[in-house]
């Protein structure tokens, strides 16, 4: 199964090999989302403001509370 879910770039940071993205989830939820800067990816660069969707495999999903 995967879970996909509609959100807005709340903020981004580049960070040399990967890109750290805050995405806003409805009214109460913040998803911190790490995309790695190779290839095709590298040249995806949102900008705050920008609709997203987030999409990942339930098997891989681990959920930090901290």
């Amino acid at each position: 199964n995967t879970t996909v879910l509609q959100g807005q770039i709340c903020e981004g940071l580049s960070i040399g090999t990967d890109t750290r993205y805050q995405i806003q989830i409805g009214e109460t939820i913040e998803l911190g989302c790490r995309s790695q800067n190779f290839g095709h990816r590298y040249d995806t660069i949102y900008k705050v403001g920008d609709a997203v969707y987030v999409y990942w495999d339930n098997e891989n999903a681990r959920i930090l509370t901290h």
